[in-house]
């Protein structure tokens, strides 16, 4: 390799870097769904309870990806500010590309309500441990559909991860995350 060869090696090299650099600095996220954080002023012990809210903020986030921790935390956007006894309200469409059944796992740590299409397709009550899980199966219509759940954290470990594929499909991915079949339909 002679030395001009080398020096556009290393330019290309470093504007590459610098492609990288800048997407990372400048990344961010998809905003599939509005999240609205509800601190309550009593405790919580059902999805259920009366909210008696004393905070509330919005937030736009990508993915339901709230691992198992002391505090809920999203792995790209960061604790959401409460310990305990709070209420979570996500918001968001996607498109299903193919009419079929798909495949919904959630791992909560305390309870929830799952709505598409302003239909419960699943729900857990009461408090519960994050090594609980449900899974859903469910036949979606080729298009657009409505989601939203509701969420509460009374005390303790806290965590909400909603996964989805398509029946027969190999791995799970976190609801926000596009595949070949579903969509997701980011707020602007």
């Amino acid at each position: 390799m002679n030395k001009f060869s080398g020096n556009k090696f290393l330019l290309y090299a470093i504007s590459v870097l610098l492609f990288v650099l800048f997407q990372i600095l400048n990344f961010e996220p998809k905003k599939n769904f509005i999240l609205k954080i509800q601190a309550n002023k009593d405790d919580i012990s059902s999805i259920d309870d009366i909210r008696k809210i004393k905070l509330s903020s919005i937030k736009f986030i990508d993915t339901i990806n709230f691992p198992s921790s002391k505090y809920l935390t999203h792995l790209k956007h960061g604790p959401i500010g409460f310990d305990k006894n709070y209420f979570l309200d996500f918001r968001g469409k996607f498109n299903t590309l193919e009419k079929g059944e798909y495949e919904i796992k959630i791992t909560s740590d305390d309870g929830y309500k799952l709505f598409i299409d302003d239909k419960i397709i699943s729900q857990h009550i009461k408090d519960r441990p994050a090594n609980s899980f449900d899974e859903i199966e469910i036949e979606l219509d080729q298009g657009f559909h409505d989601f939203f759940m509701t969420y509460f954290q009374g005390y303790g470990n806290a965590a909400l991860e909603v996964m989805y594929r398509k029946k027969g499909d190999k791995n799970f991915r976190h609801l926000g995350k596009d595949s070949k079949l579903i969509k997701f339909s980011p707020f602007t």
